[in-house]
């Protein structure tokens, strides 16, 4: 018998009796009203609802309102009230609690899905700044590309030009890279005062120095360009140029400037450092 089926059954558990002792209540007052059932389960305590004999039926359904006298009946019937409302009470608060544990739980969920969200963007943060560090890497080292190829073709020209002079005044001709001044690489108007050309020395990493006359209006980039085709510490690898007195590290835009402009005129001595 369900207690869906069954309304007397269902308010008889939600009063606390259990299954069987309440349906054995319906069974033997038949059915008639809840009051009934009850009556019939407090003047048999100690019947747990397990006996189903017929004879109980007829006996107890004739017996329940004479086993109490109409104050026990009223008491009992206050008692059931108070049961009733207790037990009321206690669902009640059964409910709150389960309710809170839900909201519990939701606010968990919200919350865990809440930080899977901001772990995936700072994921995303972290993957475009380096996608951005690489781009930028990326178009320094092609900016030193085309500056280097730049210094080297003027290197190249002047060194023929000065070979076609030294041929014409029938002066032996050297190696022309290593002796190549590339004093009229720019047009401009010296910056320098009286200036027009300025000594170099690089000291390489070895410790070696390599030592040319450069225009002071050629960039830095020549300056480094002419170490690298001309150095003899065995190395091949890429390099930067720093002054020590006053410290200054040179940048790829300072391979831009002329000499002029970075003071190192009429003379200077360059460190080679690794980059």
């Amino acid at each position: 018998m369900a207690s869906a089926d069954h309304p007397q059954l269902g308010f008889l558990m939600e009063m606390g009796f259990e299954r069987t002792k309440a349906e054995k209540a319906l069974r033997v007052t038949g059915s008639t009203s809840v009051e009934a059932a009850m009556e019939w389960i407090l003047a048999h305590p100690d019947d747990d609802g397990s006996s189903s004999a017929e004879g109980d039926v007829r006996g107890d359904s004739e017996t329940v309102r004479l086993n109490l006298t109409p104050e026990e009946l009223e008491e009992q019937a206050k008692r059931l009230e108070e049961r009733r409302v207790k037990r009321r009470a206690e669902i009640a608060e059964q409910e709150r609690k389960a309710e809170i544990e839900r909201e519990k739980n939701r606010r968990l969920s919200g919350k865990e899905i809440q930080d899977a969200r901001d772990k995936a963007h700072q994921a995303e943060m972290v993957r475009y700044a380096a996608e951005r560090k690489k781009e930028k890497d990326d178009d320094k080292k092609a900016r030193q590309r085309i500056l280097d190829v730049i210094a080297e073709d003027r290197l190249k020209k002047e060194a023929e030009k000065n070979a076609e002079k030294d041929k014409a005044a029938g002066l032996p001709t050297s190696d022309s890279l290593s002796r190549t001044t590339v004093s009229a690489a720019f047009a401009a108007p010296s910056g320098s005062g009286n200036h027009t050309q300025t000594r170099i020395q690089i000291r390489m990493m070895d410790g070696t120095p390599l030592t040319q006359t450069f225009g002071v209006n050629e960039p830095l980039g020549s300056v480094r360009l002419y170490a690298q085709l001309n150095r003899k510490d065995g190395e091949s690898s890429p390099f930067g140029l720093m002054t020590t007195f006053p410290r200054r590290d040179f940048t790829d835009e300072d391979m831009l400037a002329p000499l002029s402009a970075l003071g190192l005129v009429p003379s200077a001595t360059l460190i080679a450092k690794r980059q």
